[in-house]
């Protein structure tokens, strides 16, 4: 039975919340054929993918395809990772920076 996006994510949630790993509320991984499994399909077209996450994501969750496992978790368990401090970019950033006239953000603004 093909499952909607909705679905899924209301799964991955609960999964979310249950004790495993000496762990509870806790981010996990499971592996692509896990999600195919909970999703009732063959294969996983992109598509489905970020409905998922997009469903996830209403709710404070997060989806993290990686190549070989995804990862799941709520936004808080990401919150201790370590914040790129503005010395180190700007050693990446390009030489110059156009002047702020010369750009049109509002191309970038979504409405």
């Amino acid at each position: 039975m093909t499952r909607t996006a909705q679905e899924v994510a209301v799964i991955l949630k609960e999964i979310y919340n249950q004790k495993f790993g000496d762990d509870e509320c806790e981010k996990y991984r499971l592996g692509w054929p896990d999600l195919r499994g909970i999703a009732g399909v063959g294969r996983l077209e992109e598509p489905l993918i970020t409905e998922i996450s997009e469903q996830l994501a209403e709710s404070g969750y997060a989806l993290i395809p990686l190549s070989n496992f995804l990862l799941v978790g709520y936004k808080r368990d990401f919150s201790d990772a370590r914040k790129l401090p503005a010395r180190l970019l700007e050693r990446y950033l390009p030489g110059e920076i156009a002047d702020d006239d010369d750009v049109d953000d509002e191309e970038f603004i979504d409405d």
